[in-house]
């Protein structure tokens, strides 16, 4: 018996209708995917260093032989340039390695990737992780025209059921330097047999040969090596199994075969019925097919979803997957593109039945389904949107059956926890959802057809905490605007370190130690100390008592600007905008934050250093022993990005402490390197943690920490 493999179906080729002959080609994956998850990890890994990095100035700097990164649909992948010419339009093609398709994307999306670091390496290094396939069973179009192309329908049916699936693959010879397989679902079911009983193609002459060719190698197996990999042994590859994948991605890898890759079987009926429909429209109308909607909890369901609808953030519709979207709108535009297609006026509206429907705003037409009919007004849900529209029967057409077998492509969805939400914060980030691409959704549950999820931009952080990130008051936004090469404090300080990627300033200390002293002052008041109405919910501001998480460093006694991250019982995590810090406190130390405090904005600004990309994991770290968390510096803008200020820091003096940390100078082993210290009168509250020396801030209730 012949060796079976898995092949995860990433893109099929369009060119195919370039040749006389039809012949399905695709790209798939061949390997584990865990491959696909840890590769994706390793450009997650990297991708502030991309972001950071200045794209190529023109074409003459790439090599087509070179692997870049290139940021696609807000998400950065593995690609190669073909052909180094721009179009007319100023766009580049590439092409994407790990999936085998091609896109045009502008120059300043492409990045080289030739930074030190085990995970550039390995971006740089591995081979591509997609392969090109032909389709061993050989199609004819349906109605057996000699070298006729396959019909659109044909090929749309292909795409919207093999792309973003894993079939079991059996090879059966190569054709034009690729290997030649047959797909079968999970439950041997081979995907051209569905496909001729549909009545989208029938097999050709050279069907008999394909059948011919797997005896053989069934009789003769010893010469057949089925294609397992395409790892050179001499590529330095990790062990998936030992390799601790990333939280967002690790719970998708962990579905099963047949969760990740759901049979065409379930809907091979509806196909013939549908097939058959075409030929006989006297037949009743049909349903679409059920969405599938048997998710794992905490899985992640789409790493490229987009809302095109929202009510509210408990009643909204999420396309999971838009390229296919757009895959049937172009089916639409080119059967709506035949003249007689807008003739026809022998329409039949009846409640339930599928439909092609004008939508009056673009003049587009939409996949819908009539809900209701009243006269001549009628009810229609545009089921790849989530959105409905009463018209006249005469914006209405019929919808052929290869585009009423596949399922409503609109997701309800309703944001877990959204009844936390402060009701501004709720509003405003309802705003945003509309304006969002290319977001990932994670899976909860599923309550009264509804899927309740948690939004995720493509670094893996919550869109709900970037929102509080960047907006923590609604009314009092932080200032960005500043200019290119802009000095925008002469005397600021690290509030909060996560890295020299990700850490958090203020650039004007001496207005948050004002606005504690004022606090400080509030809180002698009886009144407020008693005070326990605070109703705490997601994006709602408040004072909050700071507590520490560390036990060394116990609480400071003082109340600190905040704003409810997240509510969980008697506790809530709060973000201390005026420093970039989150810990968790009792509802207890939670109080309203009185209005004339709302009208200042955050003054912790997030941050990136500029060159850090290029600095080691040692260098860094003594960057930051030796400059960040022991001194007070001056901050040059150079850009934002996604409200991160991307920055150079200098000395009081004017010197750039990056080149400064790389003079090195020789100094007697007595001489301690001059820094600027930071005392009580230029930062306040647990987060100093810059103070080195002043002992009298001990006896005021600050700590020393080192975040």
């Amino acid at each position: 018996m012949v060796a079976s493999i898995l092949v995860h179906v990433t893109h099929v080729d369009d060119s195919i209708h370039d040749h006389q002959d039809p012949f399905i080609q695709f790209w798939g994956m061949t390997h584990d995917q865990s491959l696909y998850f840890l590769m994706k990890s390793y450009i997650a890994s990297v991708q502030d260093k991309l972001k950071s990095r200045a794209p190529p100035l023109s074409i003459k700097e790439l090599d087509n032989k070179q692997i870049y990164c290139v940021l696609i649909n807000c998400q950065w992948h593995r690609a190669k340039v073909p052909k180094l010419k721009l179009s007319f339009s100023g766009t580049l093609e590439v092409f994407c390695i790990d999936f085998g398709d091609t896109h045009s994307v502008p120059l300043a999306f492409v990045r080289t990737v030739d930074f030190p670091g085990s995970e550039a390496e390995h971006i740089r290094n591995w081979p591509p992780l997609a392969s090109k396939f032909n389709l061993a069973d050989i199609l004819a179009p349906y109605g057996n025209k000699s070298n006729a192309q396959l019909s659109l329908p044909a090929m749309f049916f292909v795409k919207t059921h093999m792309v973003n699936r894993t079939w079991k693959a059996v090879t059966v010879g190569a054709y034009d330097g690729h290997q030649c397989l047959r797909l079968f679902d999970f439950t041997n079911q081979l995907f051209v047999t569905t496909m001729i009983e549909c009545g989208m193609a029938i097999a050709s002459k050279t069907y008999n040969k394909a059948l011919k060719m797997c005896k053989i190698i069934n009789e003769h197996p010893a010469n057949f090596n089925p294609f397992l990999g395409i790892f050179p042994e001499s590529c330095d590859m990790p062990n998936p199994a030992k390799t601790s994948l990333p939280a967002f991605t690790r719970n998708s890898f962990e579905i099963s075969v047949q969760e990740a890759s759901p049979s065409v079987v379930p809907f091979k009926n509806e196909l013939i019925e549908a097939a058959n429909a075409g030929q006989n429209e006297s037949k009743s109308p049909l349903t679409y097919a059920p969405q599938r909607k048997k998710f794992v909890a905490q899985q992640i369901i789409s790493t490229v979803a987009i809302a095109p609808f929202v009510k509210s953030l408990t009643e909204f519709w999420v396309q999971l997957e838009p390229d296919l979207v757009s895959t049937v709108a172009e089916r639409i535009s080119k059967l709506t593109g035949d003249p007689d297609f807008v003739s026809r006026n022998d329409f039949v509206a009846s409640a339930g039945k599928p439909c092609l429907a004008l939508f009056a705003s673009d003049g587009c037409w939409y996949r819908a389904l009539i809900e209701a009919v009243n006269d001549e007004f009628i009810t229609i849900y545009y089921v790849d949107y989530g959105n409905r529209c009463v018209v006249e029967n005469s914006c209405l057409q019929e919808l052929p059956p290869d585009l009423i077998v596949l399922p409503a492509l609109a997701f309800k969805c309703c944001l877990n926890g959204a009844e936390n939400f402060y009701k501004d914060f709720s509003e405003a980030f309802q705003i945003d959802l509309t304006k969002l691409s290319a977001f990932s959704v994670k899976y909860f549950n599923t309550v009264n057809d509804v899927l309740h999820v948690r939004l995720y931009a493509s670094d893996g952080v919550e869109l709900v905490q970037r929102r509080l990130f960047k907006f923590p008051l609604m009314h009092a936004v932080q200032t960005l605007n500043f200019s290119p090469e802009q000095m925008v404090s002469p005397r600021a300080v690290a509030s909060y370190i996560k890295s020299l990627f990700e850490f958090w300033v203020q650039l004007e200390p001496k207005t948050v130690g004002a606005i504690m002293g004022r606090l400080d002052m509030l809180a002698l008041h009886p009144e407020f100390i008693n005070q326990k109405t605070f109703i705490a919910s997601v994006g709602k501001p408040c004072l909050a008592f700071y507590q520490d998480e560390d036990t060394f460093f116990p609480d400071d006694g003082r109340w600190h600007r905040a704003v409810v991250e997240e509510v969980n019982g008697d506790t809530a995590r709060v973000y201390h905008f005026d420093y970039g810090y989150s810990c968790t406190v009792k509802m207890s130390h939670l109080r309203n934050l009185p209005s004339e405090y709302t009208k200042q904005p955050a003054q912790a600004f997030r941050c990136c250093l500029v060159g850090a990309e290029s600095m080691s994991e040692e260098d860094s770290d003594a960057f930051m022993n030796r400059f960040v968390k022991r001194s007070i510096f001056a901050v040059k803008f150079l850009k934002e990005v996604d409200g991160i200020l991307h920055i150079r820091l200098f000395t009081l003096g004017g010197v750039d402490l990056f080149e400064r940390h790389y003079e090195k100078p020789v100094l007697p082993e007595t001489t301690e390197l001059p820094v600027e210290k930071v005392f009580d009168d230029e930062v306040t509250g647990p987060f100093a943690f810059l103070v080195l020396t002043p002992s009298r801030h001990s006896e005021n209730g600050s700590r020393l920490r080192e975040m």
